[in-house]
C-alpha cells in the first residue's frame, strides 16, 4: 500500500510504519501474497533481522528469501509490492496496490524529484502500548479491543509493539535506515485522559522527548493529531455524531501544539477520518463499533469541522497544515457498472475531498443521503471552516 502526500513545492512519501515492517518481512514468499518486490540492497540482513527480532516475531524470514529479495533488487531504488488477491473486504481484486521501501537516493540517483522526503507513519494505539501508564484514559479502541468478538483472536493494543517504553531503539531504527521524517500520531487519551480539561504533564512530556530524539538523529517529526483513537469519555457523551467533539479537538489540537509546536512545523490533524465515520459507526468493524448510518454521516461532518477548527488553531500558532485522507480510484467494470461507481467514489472520496478543496459537499452524494438523512447539522460557516487553504493533502 502506497502513502503519498503532495506538499506545495515539494513531493513527500510517506511509508508504512517500522512495526508494521515486520510483519511483511516475515510473510513475504514468492508466489503468495505478492506479484513483485524489491528491496533497496543498502537495507543490510542484519537490520531486516534486528527489526524482525524487536517486534517479537517468532518466525524467521528464510535465507533463501533474504537472497530471492537480493537478487531481484539489481539495485534499483527501493522496493515495490503489488497484491494478486485482496487482502481484506475492502481491498478489490482488480485494485492494484503498491508498497515501497527504500532508504534515500544517493546524489544523481534513483527516479524522483528533488524535495522528496523519505519517512515511516505510525499510529499510536497501533504500536505504543503502555495502555494505562502515566493516568492516560481508555479510548474507543481500547474498550472495543477488549469486547469479546470485536477483533479476531482477541488482539488488543495493551502492550502492542511497545514504543511507550522502546522509542529510543524505535529512533535507531529509522535513523539506521536512513529515514527523513517520521510521522506519528498523539494519543488523545494520553494528553487528555477524558478528552477535555488541562494536558496530562507526563502524556505531553513522553512526546516531547520523542520529538527531541527524532531531531538529534536528523529525522523530521511530523505530527497526526488523531489516528481513530478518541476518548472513550467523550464516546461516552455521544462521539463524533455529537457537534462538541469536534470543539473539544480543536481544544486538544491548542494543546499538543502549545508543547510541540516550537520544533514541529507539520501538522496532519486526521488519518482517514472516512474509517473513523463509516466502519466506526456505520458498519461497525473499526472502534466503537456503532451500526447507525444517520450517526456515521454526522460523524463524518464533525470530523470534518473538528479539523477546520483545528486547522484554525494550528495556523493561527504557524504551523503547516496536513489532512490525510483514503482516496482511491473508482472505475465502472462496464456501462451498467456507472452509478454503482459515481456512489462509491462519491461516499468514499468526494464526501471529504470537496468540503476541503470546494467547501461544499457534492450535490449528488446529498441526494443519494437524502434516505438516510437531510444534513441538517451542517450549520453556516462550517463549510468555510472545512475549506481552508491546506498545506498538505495525503
Amino acid at each position: 500500500m502506497r502513502f503519498v502526500c503532495a506538499r506545495l513545492g515539494h513531493g513527500v512519501l510517506v511509508l508504512l510504519g517500522v512495526s508494521a515492517l515486520s510483519f511483511v518481512l516475515a510473510e513475504v514468499a514468492p508466489g503468495s501474497y505478492f506479484d513483485e518486490l524489491r528491496l533497496d540492497p543498502r537495507i543490510s540482513p542484519a537490520t531486516l533481522a534486528a527489526m524482525r527480532d524487536r517486534y517479537g516475531l517468532n518466525q524467521s524470514l528464510p535465507e533463501k528469501y533474504l537472497d530471492w529479495l537480493r537478487s531481484i533488487a539489481r539495485g534499483e531504488m527501493g522496493f515495490s509490492v503489488a497484491y494478486n488477491r485482496p487482502v481484506g473486504p475492502l481491498l478489490w481484486p482488480r485494485v492494484r496496490n503498491t508498497l515501497l521501501l527504500a532508504v534515500p537516493a544517493t546524489a544523481g540517483g534513483g527516479g524522483l524529484p528533488a524535495g522528496f522526503v523519505w519517512g515511516a507513519a505510525t499510529a499510536a494505539y497501533q504500536i505504543e502500548g503502555a495502555s494505562t501508564a502515566d493516568c492516560r484514559g481508555p479510548s474507543v479502541w481500547d474498550t472495543f479491543s477488549h469486547t469479546p468478538g470485536r477483533v479476531r483472536g482477541g488482539g488488543t493494543g495493551d502492550v502492542a509493539v511497545d514504543h511507550y517504553h522502546r522509542w529510543r531503539d524505535d529512533v535507531e531504527l529509522m535513523a539506521e535506515l536512513g529515514l527523513s521524517a517520521y510521522r506519528f500520531s498523539v494519543s488523545w487519551s494520553r494528553v487528555q485522559p477524558t478528552g477535555r480539561g488541562p494536558a496530562d504533564r507526563r502524556g505531553l512530556e513522553f512526546y516531547s522527548r520523542l520529538v527531541d530524539r527524532l531531531l538529534d538523529r536528523g529525522i523530521e517529526p511530523w505530527v497526526t493529531l488523531y489516528h481513530w483513537d478518541l476518548p472513550q469519555a467523550l464516546e461516552d457523551a455521544g462521539g463524533w455524531p455529537e457537534r462538541d467533539t469536534a470543539g473539544r479537538f480543536a481544544d486538544y489540537a491548542e494543546l499538543v501544539h502549545g508543547a510541540l509546536g516550537d520544533r514541529v512545523h507539520t501538522w496532519t490533524t486526521l488519518n482517514e477520518p472516512w474509517c473513523s465515520a463509516f466502519l466506526g459507526y456505520c458498519s461497525g468493524e473499526h472502534a466503537p463499533g456503532r451500526q447507525e448510518p444517520a450517526a456515521a454521516v454526522r460523524a463524518g461532518h464533525h470530523l470534518l469541522l473538528g479539523h477546520g477548527l483545528a486547522a484554525q488553531v494550528l495556523r493561527t500558532a504557524g504551523g503547516r497544515v496536513a489532512l490525510s485522507l483514503n482516496l482511491y480510484p473508482v472505475q465502472p467494470a462496464g456501462p451498467a457498472d456507472a452509478d454503482a461507481a459515481r456512489r462509491i467514489d462519491g461516499l468514499q472520496n468526494r464526501f471529504f475531498l470537496d468540503p476541503v478543496l470546494r467547501a461544499a459537499y457534492p450535490a449528488d452524494v446529498v441526494a443519494d443521503l437524502a434516505p438516510v438523512t437531510d444534513l441538517d447539522f451542517v450549520e453556516a460557516g462550517d463549510l468555510a471552516l472545512i475549506g481552508q487553504p491546506l498545506d498538505a493533502l495525503g
